[in-house]
C-alpha cells in the first residue's frame, strides 16, 4: 500500500482513504470472526486492486496468523518495529487488539503519506520509546475524529482499543458524510468541513521519499526479552531516582 501512496498521494483524497480504510478494516474484521490474528499486520500486507474507476484493498501475507487458541510467545516476536503493539514488544501474548494497534499507524501513514517513524533506527531505544507512549505523528489538517480514533487504536492499554468491526463502521459513517450533497445537522456539517479542509492540505503537502530506508520496513525477528529487560531496567533507575530525590527533600 505504501508505494501506491506515495506514488499518488496528490490524487487521493479523504474520500478515496476512507474508502481503502473500509476494505482494510472489513477484511481484519473477517480474520478477527474467523478466531484468528493477523500478528504481522502493516502497511506493506496491504495489497490495492486497480478495478477501473475504483480502487480495493486487502489483507495479505497470513503466513504468521495465530488462533486466539495458541500458547504464548517465547521472547521472539516476528515483525516490522513500528508497527508492533507495546504490550507484544515487551513480550505478551498477541490479541486482536494487537492487531488494531497495527491499524491505527497505518491510519497515521494515511493521514502523512510518510513511514511511521522514518529516519528512526529500528532498535531498542525506539522500542522503549513506543511502550512509554512515542505514536507518530498525523498532517496538521487531519480531521479530529479521525485522530481520535487513530488515537484509541494505538492506546496503550489494549483492553481500550476498538473492534475492528466497529471502525469499519465508523469509517463508512464518515464517508456517507463526506458523499452526502446536503448536511442536515451541525456534527456532521463539523465532519464533512475537516475532510474538505484536510483534502486542501493535501495538494501543498511534501512527501518525503523514503526508499533508502524500505528495507528497514519488512518484517524481522525482534527479541522481545532484549526489550523487556532494557524496559524494566529503565523503570527501576527511574524509581530509584525518583526515591532519592524524595528523601533528599
Amino acid at each position: 500500500m505504501y508505494d501506491f501512496l506515495v506514488s499518488n498521494f496528490k490524487e487521493l483524497n479523504w474520500e478515496n482513504k476512507l474508502k481503502n480504510l473500509i476494505d482494510v478494516s472489513n477484511d481484519l474484521a473477517r480474520i478477527h470472526e474467523s478466531g484468528y490474528i493477523h500478528c504481522d499486520f502493516h502497511s506493506g500486507n496491504i495489497l490495492l486492486n486497480q478495478y477501473s474507476y475504483f480502487i480495493k484493498s486487502f489483507i495479505t501475507d497470513l503466513g504468521l496468523s495465530k488462533s486466539l487458541k495458541e500458547s504464548a510467545l517465547k521472547g521472539e516476536i516476528y515483525g516490522v518495529m513500528p508497527y508492533i503493539a507495546p504490550e507484544i514488544l515487551l513480550g505478551e501474548k498477541y490479541t486482536q487488539a494487537a492487531d488494531i494497534y497495527s491499524l491505527g499507524i497505518i491510519m497515521t501513514e494515511l493521514s502523512t503519506g510518510k513511514r511511521p517513524f522514518h529516519g528512526s533506527p529500528f532498535n531498542p531505544g525506539l522500542a522503549l520509546n513506543i511502550c512509554n507512549g512515542l505514536r507518530p505523528e498525523f498532517s496538521e489538517k487531519t480531521p479530529k475524529c479521525y485522530i481520535e480514533l487513530a488515537n484509541q487504536c494505538m492506546d496503550s492499554n489494549p483492553r481500550n482499543r476498538p473492534s475492528a468491526i466497529d471502525i469499519s463502521l465508523k469509517f463508512s459513517e464518515w464517508r456517507l458524510i463526506v458523499m452526502k450533497p446536503w448536511i442536515s445537522n451541525n456534527e456532521e456539517s463539523d465532519i464533512k468541513r475537516s475532510f474538505i479542509s484536510a483534502d486542501e492540505e493535501i495538494k501543498t503537502t511534501q512527501i518525503i521519499s523514503t526508499n533508502l530506508q524500505n528495507s528497514l520496513y519488512t518484517s524481522r525477528l525482534i527479541n522481545a526479552k532484549e526489550i523487556k529487560l532494557a524496559y524494566e531496567s529503565a523503570k527501576f533507575r527511574d524509581s530509584t531516582i525518583c526515591g532519592l530525590n524524595v528523601s533528599n527533600i
